[in-house]
């Protein structure tokens, strides 16, 4: 079994070879993230993003390799989660052309499962994970050894504000999806900077995992009397300066005051990241959160061709991206004012 762990274009394997040239072919695989473009080739690596609601894609190289019909079963393996849905797949007959066939279905959800025939493919064929922009992507287990397998690079996890969300500039507040770029907005150590950039980023909710891609709530006065101002609602891997150091939201999760939004529109939604001149803290709803900084990935953002790609350096601040790493002294702290706000709402 071998298990990639998406982070970036970073790929980790382990528990087994994830590279098997002319392996086996019959294949079962355990995605426990969805989004991914799931393609078939012999000796030919090439990139095949998916195509908005095309979720999946096989290809070969010649017409031989897929002739006739597949029948490709998605079955659902974690039945506690409510998004999840089975779906079973058929490839069209393949005849002549690129070598590329589209599944007309997509599938909603976490943990799936997919089962391919070895009498449908050639020799040598195997699976070959390509990027697809609007998707998210993390963990893949493939349960068999699988003939000459490359992985492509992949997308992160969105790093953005949500909607609404109220950005200090030089005027007051205003909401983030309406900052220009040339607005000047008030750093948490009192400056005015410029907006160079206003990024956007689809979610579609059809085809990632919740608990990896919907935002997290910091409810009002969670960190501090009035900060935030009002709820604020990030993406789990946007980080926030509390005390000298930048915590991402996701590792901040308590359950009460801080948690992960659990139902989001199912037709998708937008998030929203500033990018300044240098990698500054701005303040969102009286928080001092980050700017947007390249490791984020701009190339996932829809208006990612409206500006150039600066390189800019990352603020010098540690960074805490695991509930794990977080101190004892903060969570403490963090749950005596969650304690304190709900005895506040009785």
């Amino acid at each position: 079994m071998a298990i990639f762990d998406f982070q970036g274009g970073d790929v980790t394997g382990t528990g087994g070879q994830y590279n098997v040239v002319n392996g086996t072919t019959h294949t079962s695989t355990v995605f426990t993230e969805q989004g991914i473009s799931f393609s078939f080739t012999s000796d030919t690596i090439a990139e095949v993003p998916g195509n908005g609601g095309n979720a999946f894609t096989f290809l070969g190289s010649s017409a031989t390799d897929l002739q006739g019909v597949v029948t490709v079963s998605v079955v659902d393996t974690d039945a506690s989660q409510s998004f999840l849905k089975s779906v079973s797949i058929s490839l069209a007959s393949y005849g002549s052309g690129s070598g590329v066939i589209v599944l007309s279905n997509t599938v909603t959800g976490g943990k799936t499962t997919f089962t391919l025939p070895s009498t449908t493919f050639s020799s040598g064929i195997g699976p070959f994970v390509a990027a697809d922009a609007n998707a998210e992507y993390n963990k893949i287990t493939f349960t068999a050894n699988n003939g000459f397998m490359t992985v492509a690079s992949v997308s992160g996890t969105p790093s953005c504000f949500m909607p609404g969300t109220m950005i200090t500039t030089e005027h007051g507040e205003t909401p983030v999806e309406d900052l220009q770029a040339g607005d000047l907005v008030r750093t948490a150590d009192g400056r005015l900077t410029p907006v160079t950039w206003l990024g956007q980023q689809m979610i579609d909710t059809r085809l990632t995992h919740p608990a990896k891609v919907n935002p997290v709530c910091i409810r009002a006065g969670t960190l501090a009397e009035n900060v935030p101002l009002r709820d604020l609602y990030l993406s789990g891997d946007h980080a926030i300066a509390i005390n000298g150091t930048l915590y991402n939201a996701g590792a901040l999760v308590n359950g009460t005051t801080i948690y992960r939004v659990r139902d989001m529109p199912r037709d998708g939604f937008s998030y929203y990241h500033v990018e300044t001149e240098a990698h500054e803290l701005l303040l969102a709803e009286g928080v001092a959160a980050e700017t947007f900084i390249d490791y984020a990935g701009r190339d996932s953002f829809i208006n990612a061709q409206d500006t150039r790609k600066n390189q800019i350096a990352e603020m010098s601040l540690p960074r805490v991206s695991a509930a794990r790493l977080v101190p004892e002294g903060l969570r403490d702290t963090l749950l005596a004012r969650a304690d304190g706000l709900s005895r506040k709402a009785a």
